[in-house]
């Protein structure tokens, strides 16, 4: 983006003060979180802004029209950001960029506030929200001191997005933050609510327009025009103080020798049913020397002039003296901010860069396209070779109906503008394309596509990607044919169409691609293989892509790795121990940066930690996987992710009322991305265990009518297993014991083959369960004995915690029988239920284990060396050797595995 438009425009030294209109500005912002400078074209909003900059700031700059400016400061300080607002900012995504830049002008952030956020391409207006939330917490902790933030020509947007992200930075504007605006129509907010709470000021016409003495002072004491008082009055009357009619009328009257002949121009204008501008514009571009005249209308076409555009514009070799001789007349043209603001040393910025006022260039370019309809074309040729900015030369091309030109650029800067979040802004330039010239061009049908994909529209994606291919195919273009193989497995997976997956894969992996693509390929291939239960397919793909990035070891392989490595990888059979180990590298590969590689590393890690049988660890990676959502803007499918598995830790831990509430956030995340709902129908499953353990049985059959009654194209096929898990828990629920074990059984069976749905929970606690709640605890305990050695030897412990209050038994159960003790024991302390340990007798030698050391025995038995002992009981190593040394004693045998022998005997 041009740094022009984060930085005011410089005042001209002949501007007449205003500290009345000033002052009021000033107490405005510093009592109210939004003040608005509402007002039509011409009275000098810009300008007034542009004072208070200059009035707050302690850049050096001072208007030099009253250095008494200096001494006033408002409340907010010295600290203002300013963003000049354009045509092109009507994209959410760079809207939201070119803010972000603004609040980066200001101390001390200095480029680091929000760096995150850039990366983030919101468009929905959850989304939006999720976005300016992260943007809040940046504000708070990045600029604690207080500011004003400047939005100039707000009028220019018009995309509803953007004003959903400002009404919320509204509602919830940190304190220290004042929100100023400059527009020509008043913004869509909630202008009557903000009023009645005390939080909005409005400076309007009649506080802008010139009052009978500023006109006076200006015409008369400033021009020295002698204005008698009635024509005086004639020309207020007539200009209602509008400034930019007087301003106009001024250069009109400046020219003319005589007092009568000013007052028969005056009574003259006063007649006049023409709009007072195009009068007075008129009158001052037919007193131009036809050069002057041509230039002026020649140059309007470009957004900002320097000495080198109007040239290649124009042809001129002085239009660098006509420009500063322009300025000089104060022909409607202001000076841009000189190369201190700027954040290049380009010898370019040494040169003065200048604007038209927007209402003397409206009037410019209505006369060019009246007088000159031969030269636009032309005209906007000429601008678009020499405009460095390739998307204000797009716009020329555009104009100029220069649709190969435009095309051709288009192809070459769409992709990062994509990256940038600037959906809109492509689509826009595509769609302005005539058909003829888009058909010729495939990768413009290629990147609406993308388009379309980034917008949660994947049935569009696909049909645009599938267009784009066989045009690349018939062109032989490819890098074409693999750009579009590779984007269209991500909305084939979501739109559930999985043959064309494993067809458009095997093409796409057959190609020449990078080893990002390929990692990308797949593991969407995984993807797709674990939602329809392919388990050993889907983990040979995750070890094939793991092998490529860690031979690679590139972030952008990590990347891509950890972006796609889905949590449904996690309980493939001996898949948690990779999923581990690409969370851990990808978090180092991206140590304390707000990306969505890192978020997602701490997202799917939530699963890995609760799997693990480490809720606590579970529960700090959620949170900072949300965080780091916030700084992304919200990343939804990863928050989702979170979530999910956060919920689940608070369900198991028995803290219903956080699970409740992650339950909602999950609810909310998911719904956000094309298909969400397969995600959403397991969170009914959570919703009726947490009802059963709360006793509800009622509740619990609402949310399995839930899960019944909701079929979506494409259904996962870990929710039909619990859909019946649902079914046999309410049998158990409602005191139906047959019901639920024929229920039970044949869903323990399905998890015994296919172990998608173990994640979730398992039918084989289930039963165990039901059958100690019937008064059979051998079979119960039978049954989880199998369980816990398969979690043992899985590396996934914590599954015995997903049952949560009803595990407990079960675990306390096996711990009293010497089943699997130190594993019972460690799951009972995970759940916050550490086993009472009892003195245990030992008949044979007439001596009794104390607690502690029933304690050191249990984990002896398992093999466990005294060092690791005493790192578990916290105790030193040789406290830990003398309780050996004492167990051996009072077993009266003679080595470790003596003593194990006799545990299994005894506990």
């Amino acid at each position: 983006m041009a740094q022009t438009k984060f930085f005011p425009p410089l005042l001209r030294g002949d501007l007449i003060p205003r500290p009345s209109l000033l002052a009021a500005l000033e107490a405005a912002v510093a009592s109210h979180s939004l003040t608005l400078v509402s007002a039509p074209a011409g009275y000098g909003k810009t300008t007034l802004l542009t004072d208070f900059g200059f009035s707050i700031t302690d850049s050096g700059l001072r208007p030099a029209h009253d250095l008494t400016i200096e001494n006033r400061k408002s409340e907010i300080g010295n600290r203002v950001a300013w963003l000049a607002l354009d045509e092109e900012d009507n994209d959410p995504a760079r809207f939201l960029a070119a803010l972000v830049q603004a609040l980066r002008t200001l101390p001390p952030a200095h480029g680091e506030i929000a760096s995150g956020l850039l990366r983030a391409a919101p468009s929905q207006a959850l989304q939006m929200r999720q976005w300016v939330a992260g943007l809040i917490n940046n504000i708070s902790d990045s600029l604690p001191q207080p500011f004003a933030l400047v939005l100039d020509d707000l009028h220019l947007i018009g995309e509803p997005a953007v004003f959903v992200a400002l009404d919320y930075l509204l509602e919830r504007a940190p304190p220290n933050m004042r929100l100023v605006i400059g527009t020509r129509q008043d913004p869509p907010f909630a202008l009557a609510r903000l009023r009645a709470r005390g939080q909005l000021a409005e400076l309007r016409i009649a506080d802008l327009r010139f009052s009978v003495e500023e006109a006076d002072k200006f015409l008369n004491d400033h021009l020295n025009l002698g204005l008698s008082a009635g024509d005086l009055t004639t020309l207020y009357e007539r200009t209602e103080g509008w400034p930019a009619g007087l301003r106009l009328l001024a250069g009109s009257l400046e020219r003319m020798p005589s007092p009568a002949g000013r007052s028969a121009f005056i009574r003259d204008l006063a007649h006049t049913d023409r709009y007072i501008f195009d009068y007075l514009a008129d009158e001052v571009l037919n007193r131009q020397s036809p050069d002057v005249r041509a230039f002026l209308l020649e140059t309007s076409i470009l957004a900002e002039l320097t000495p080198a555009r109007c040239q290649a514009v124009t042809g001129r070799t002085d239009a660098g003296k006509t420009l500063e001789e322009l300025h000089r007349r104060n022909l409607f043209l202001s000076s841009l901010p000189p190369p201190t603001y700027q954040s290049t040393n380009s010898q370019s910025t040494n040169l003065p860069t200048y604007r038209y006022h927007a209402l003397f260039a409206e009037f410019l370019r209505q006369r060019l396209a009246q007088e000159m309809p031969e030269r636009v074309r032309d005209l906007h040729r000429r601008a678009a070779e020499t405009q460095p900015d390739p998307f204000r030369a797009l716009r020329h091309y555009l104009t100029a109906t220069m649709w190969e030109k435009a095309a051709t650029l288009i192809e070459t800067v769409g992709a990062g503008a994509i990256e940038q979040g600037l959906l809109a802004t492509v689509t826009g330039w595509i769609n302005a394309l005539p058909a003829a010239a888009r058909a010729v061009h495939p990768r413009l049908t290629y990147l609406l596509g993308v388009c379309a994909w980034h917008r949660g529209e994947p049935l569009a994606a696909i049909e645009l990607l599938e267009d784009a291919l066989r045009r690349f195919e018939a062109a032989g273009d490819e890098a074409g044919q693999i750009a579009a193989l590779t984007d269209m497995v991500p909305p084939l997976v979501m739109s559930a169409r999985y043959g064309r997956v494993h067809e458009v894969s095997q093409h796409a992996l057959a190609q020449r691609i990078g080893p990002a693509s390929r990692v990308q390929l797949l593991m969407v291939r995984g993807i797709a293989e674990v939602t329809q239960d392919e388990c050993s397919q889907a983990k040979a793909h995750l070890e094939q892509a793991l092998a490529i990035t860690e031979a690679a070891n590139a972030p952008d392989v990590w990347a891509a790795q950890m972006i796609h490595c889905v949590s449904q990888f996690t309980v493939l059979p001996g898949a948690i121990d990779l999923v581990e180990r690409i969370c851990q590298q990808a978090a180092r590969c991206f140590p304390g940066q707000a990306t969505t590689a890192s978020m997602a590393a701490a997202a799917r890690h939530t699963l890995v930690h609760l799997l693990r049988g480490r809720p606590a660890e579970a529960i700090r990676s959620a949170e900072r996987a949300l965080a780091l959502g916030e700084q992304l803007g919200g990343v939804s499918y990863l928050g989702g992710e979170a979530t999910w598995a956060l919920a689940q830790t608070y369900l198991a831990l028995g803290d219903y009322a956080a699970a409740a509430r992650t339950l909602d956030q999950a609810h909310a995340f998911f719904l956000q991305f094309p298909h969400g709902e397969a995600a959403v129908t397991t969170l009914f499953y959570l919703r009726g265990v947490m009802a059963y353990h709360q006793g509800q049985p009622a509740e619990l059959r609402h949310w399995l009518g839930q899960m019944e009654t909701t079929h979506i194209p494409g259904e996962w096929g870990v929710v039909e297993a619990l859909r019946s898990l649902l079914r046999g828990i309410a049998a158990i629920a409602e005191g139906r014991g047959r019901d639920a074990e024929r229920i039970l059984w044949p869903v323990a069976e399905h998890q015994a083959q296919v172990c998608t749905s173990l994640r979730f929970g398992s039918a084989a606690a289930w039963l165990a369960h039901l059958r100690l709640r019937r008064g059979r605890p051998d079979e119960a305990l039978a049954g989880y004995a199998a369980l816990m050695a398969e979690c043992q030897r899985q590396g996934m412990p914590g599954r015995l915690l997903l049952e949560g209050a009803a595990a407990a038994p079960l675990l306390q159960l096996a711990l009293a029988s010497g089943v699997q003790p130190t594993l019972a024991a460690s799951m009972l302390e995970a759940l916050g239920l550490a086993p009472v340990l009892r003195p245990v007798p030992v008949p044979a030698t007439g001596e009794t284990l104390t607690p502690r050391e029933v304690e050191v025995l249990r984990l002896l038995a398992a093999g466990t060396s005294n060092q690791q002992i005493a790192v578990q009981l916290a105790l030193s190593e040789h406290t830990v050797k003398s309780h050996v040394s004492h167990i051996l004693g009072k077993l009266n045998v003679a080595s470790r595995g003596q003593a194990a022998a006799r545990a299994r005997e005894l506990l």
